[in-house]
């Protein structure tokens, strides 16, 4: 059984536009903190790095994966190294994105939380 391209593109819409809202909020939230403040130093803020780091490699993964083993079926259309090919330069744009909001994310936190 798969899932229709239509409705994983539904679902990776959602998950872009969650994570794009997200990202500015965790950007503002540290760009915002007083310098050398001790509120960002909480398992809450840790936490929203930490997932950073880990949930957009995952979802990159299991995107591919996904498609390469027929859990989601190939665009109308295409075959299914066309479509693995979208897919993978996709996630090429999409993780330069990920990877300058990380950075971001990671100097802000270092900068506003250092005495």
């Amino acid at each position: 059984m798969s899932v229709s391209y239509s409705y994983f593109r539904g679902v990776r819409q959602v998950a872009a536009t969650v994570a794009s809202v997200s990202g500015i909020v965790a950007i503002l939230h540290f760009a915002l903190a007083a310098p050398g403040s001790e509120s960002l130093k909480t398992i809450c803020n840790e936490a929203m790095i930490l997932l950073w780091i880990l949930i957009p490699p995952l979802w990159f993964f299991f995107e591919y994966w996904a498609l390469d083993h027929g859990c989601i079926a190939q665009p109308p259309g295409e075959d299914k190294e066309t479509s693995l090919k979208s897919i993978k330069d996709y996630a090429d744009y999409a993780s330069k994105i990920w990877a300058a909001v990380l950075a971001i994310l990671v100097l802000l936190f270092e900068v506003n939380t250092r005495k």
